[in-house]
């Protein structure tokens, strides 16, 4: 099919001109932390470069929220009404 992507998050036409996007690598990430339980739940993530994400959890929805610096600061302030937008996977990646 031949493929050729320069970063996650890119698009490449296949020779049939099928569209493929390619997702950001989130492998990098490592779970941290998370809230204990209610609905929504919160799920925090970060890399060794202290960029984070977290995300919100709900009985039928998933969004999230990226950052980068002081992610204790910002965990904790996961579920203060306002203090984020959280978005779909593919507004935030």
């Amino acid at each position: 099919m031949g493929f050729q992507v320069d970063q996650p998050g890119d698009c490449a036409r296949s020779k049939d001109g099928r569209l493929k996007i390619f997702p950001p690598d989130l492998s990098e990430y490592k779970f941290s932390d998370s809230t204990a339980e209610g609905d929504p739940q919160y799920f925090g993530y970060v890399d060794k470069d202290e960029n984070w994400y977290i995300m919100k959890l709900t009985a039928t929805t998933a969004r999230y929220v990226k950052g980068s610096g002081d992610y204790a600061a910002n965990f904790a302030l996961c579920a203060e009404p306002g203090a984020f937008e959280y978005d779909y996977y593919f507004n935030v990646f």
